[in-house]
């Protein structure tokens, strides 16, 4: 089955993931996972009987749970999840770095440097 991901969000506090998955059916699920691979928007989810391919590649994706999407609920992870990456994903320098449980920033940003 493929999936294809239509927003995602990270959360530095757990150093986990949640991203919106639609079907080609308009199955909308969100997805919570742990896993070595950021799915971005846009990304794209195969899965099948033998593995779970991310963009084509073999990604080692750990669901943690999958939640019915609703704008609601996704609002409300939106609102929550305090991650400056969240709002700007071109974000150069993360003043919050230190927080994260990310030994790398999913949008690729950095810490700033001490003056």
């Amino acid at each position: 089955m493929q999936w294809n991901i239509e927003n995602s969000l990270v959360c530095p506090v757990t150093g986990t993931g949640f991203s919106v998955a639609a079907s080609a059916k308009n199955l909308k699920l969100i997805i919570w996972y742990n896993g070595d691979y950021f799915l971005n928007t846009g990304s794209v989810i195969n899965i099948t009987q033998n593995e779970v391919l991310i963009n084509g590649e073999p990604g080692d994706l750990q669901v943690i749970h999958a939640f019915p999407y609703t704008e609601i609920l996704w609002s409300t992870f939106a609102r929550y999840i305090d991650c400056p990456g969240n709002e700007d994903p071109m974000l150069l320098i993360c003043h919050r770095r230190s927080l994260c449980k990310f030994a790398l920033c999913p949008y690729g940003a950095r810490q700033k440097r001490p003056e």
